[in-house]
Formats: C-alpha cells, structure tokens, sequence
C-alpha cells in the first residue's frame, strides 16, 4: 500500500493485512506493564519508528523491513541464483558451531515460553561478522545436524548477513537442522520466508534500535517467546510481531525442552580471532552500566510454571580471553536473576 525509507537507509513496506495469509492469527496476551517496566536507570530500547514516527505508513497496515541481496548482486558469493543464496549463504545464530565463541547460559527443560530483558550495545564490528544477543527455544533431536529445531529473537549487529553494523532486531528459525536455511526451513526473516507477520503491528523484525553506550543511556529490550495457538510468537517490549507456525516443525510443534540464553561472535576466517566485540566490548565483570547483560532470564514449563534458569550450563564454545559472562545473580525486584556478558575478541590479549 505504501513504502517508506528511514534515516538509516532501510525501506518498509506497509502491507494491506489482507494480502498477508494467517495475519489474523490470535496472539497472545500481552504482558503485563510490571513486566515491561525496565530497572531504574535504564530505558526502553526503542525502535527507529518509535522515535521518528513520521516515517511510519498507514494505519492498519503491516510494515515488513525489505530484505536486501546486495551482496548476492554485486557478485561477492559463488551463489548460482537467489535460491542458492537463500538456501546456502546465510549464517544463522545458533548455541554451539564452528567459527563462533560463545558467552551464556542454557537451561534443559521442558518449556513452552521464555522471556528476558537484554541490554546491548552499539559499536562497528569487522565484514563477515556478527554479534549478538540471543534467546532461544531449542530442541535438538537425535542427530542435530538434521533434527536440531529453534526460535530465536535477537539483538545483533550483523556484518555477515546484513552487511552493516547497526543495532537491530531479528528473529530467526531452524527446522531441518543446524546449517540447513532457505525458505520454509530456516534463517533470518529477512534472508528466507516462514515468520508470519501479526496484524497490528507497529514494527517488524529487522527494523533499527537504539543502543546503549558506556557509562551514557541505558536501554533494554524486553523479548518473549510463547507456543501459544497457531505457533510460536515473538513479542518485543510487549509487542507480538508475529509467529512461526507448529507446521513447520516436527519436534517443538509442541514445545522445547531447552532455552538458552547468550552473546555470540561469529568468525568467517578465524585464523586470527576477530576484533569485533560481544556487548560493550568490556569483560562481563565491569557490570552496570558498562556491560551487556540478561536481566530476568526465566522460562515456562507446560504447566504453565514460571522458572528461574538456576540450573544452568555454558554455552560453548568459550575462550575466557576473548568473552566472558558472570555467573546468574539474585537482586532486585521479586530477587530477580541477572548475568552479565562480553568482551573485546582479538584486540585482548590472549585472545586468539
């Protein structure tokens, strides 16, 4: 119905709510506003549309951030066609993997919901890279590399798949396997189909974030992932952005039974690891205000009991010169968890 551009370059799409099929899906409820209020000295991490709303479209309408293949056509794959591209030239995130180091936590459960509040940091980072912070829900199967199924949501700075820095918000899944993406079986949206946007809407997967600096503002993303009707949905900041359908899994149709919490760097050529940093680019212990951090990590069963992550493990692999995370601590409102993440990559010393 109409396009607009924003000031950082992207190009929305708004949609007539009609043309996108299973859009009037039922989402879930939204949380409440105890569990979107951030803690004292931090603010919500808002959207680019959040604080310019003149470049927003009609009312009514769904807006879907364009997916760019500049890479594809300026020729810097061996890709043989979009589908190729598509299918084989992405790189997902995903707990565990070569050419990627890891800071966080998982829990093994059975679960049907998980939610966190994640504080992330703006910052360049070298091409073919990523950074990120991400929550998801796993089940991994017999054989990972063909069975491993998840939802995730995240905040990344990606110079890998989208080819810019820019602290943004994505959503990704897999359903075939650890490395196998395309469309209908995984990846980012934005890279290959299968989330379905939700009427109502106000922003949608890809679109731009504040960010926070050291020792200057503070802001968080209050992130949810609920099996709830017709599939897993995604909220940010209480917003439900659309689902991915049961269909399109054969494990987690029904629910996970792993959440994990983590930062994660991805090297294309790690001979020598990679500057680019997780978080602030300072070690988790320098805490508030100067590192990354999980706040409120927990998770339901399929009761409907909510958790805290107590018994958890590392996500790996690690290398404590590189990045590192706290341990899960108690304070705050209701004796809330929280863990801090992060670090500089290759510019610490012993970081190889």
């Amino acid at each position: 119905m109409e396009t607009t551009q924003t000031y950082v370059g992207d190009i929305i799409d708004w949609f007539d709510p009609a043309t996108v099929p299973g859009s009037d899906a039922e989402p879930p409820p939204r949380p409440s506003p105890a569990e979107l209020q951030p803690p004292p000295g931090t603010q919500v991490q808002l959207t680019e549309l959040d604080v310019h709303p003149e470049l927003r479209g009609p009312v009514g309408t769904i807006p879907v951030v364009r997916p760019s293949f500049e890479i594809y056509l300026r020729g810097e794959t061996k890709a043989l066609s979009v589908e190729d591209f598509v299918r084989n030239y992405q790189v997902p995130g995903r707990p565990g993997g070569p050419n990627r180091l890891y800071a966080g936590m998982a829990t093994y459960a059975a679960n049907q919901r998980a939610v966190s509040d994640v504080n992330e940091f703006s910052g360049a980072i070298e091409a073919d890279t990523f950074s990120l912070l991400e929550m998801a829900v796993i089940r991994r199967g017999s054989n990972p590399s063909t069975t491993h199924e998840q939802v995730g949501v995240a905040i990344s700075r990606d110079m890998a798949n989208f080819k810019n820095s820019t602290v943004r918000l994505q959503v990704e899944f897999l359903s075939a396997g650890l490395d196998v993406t395309g469309d209908l079986i995984g990846g980012w949206d934005g890279k290959a189909a299968g989330f379905v946007a939700a009427v109502g809407r106000p922003y949608g997967p890809g679109v731009a974030l504040l960010a926070s600096t050291i020792g200057g503002t503070q802001y968080a993303s209050h992130l949810e992932i609920q099996l709830f009707g017709s599939g897993w949905w995604i909220s940010h900041n209480g917003n439900w952005l659309g689902y991915y359908p049961s269909e399109r899994f054969d494990l987690i149709n029904f629910g996970a039974d792993e959440v994990d919490w983590y930062g994660e760097v991805f090297d294309r050529t790690p001979t020598d690891w990679t500057w680019t940093n997780m978080g602030s680019g300072l070690f988790a212990t320098a805490g508030n205000g100067k590192a990354a951090y999980f706040r409120r990590p927990f998770y339901y069963d399929t009761s409907g009991i909510s958790h805290w992550p107590d018994q958890a493990f590392n996500v790996g692999p690690n290398d404590l010169a590189c990045y590192t995370r706290t341990n899960l601590s108690v304070g705050g409102v209701g004796s809330e968890r929280y863990f801090y993440v992060g670090g500089p990559g290759g510019d610490a010393t012993g970081c190889n």
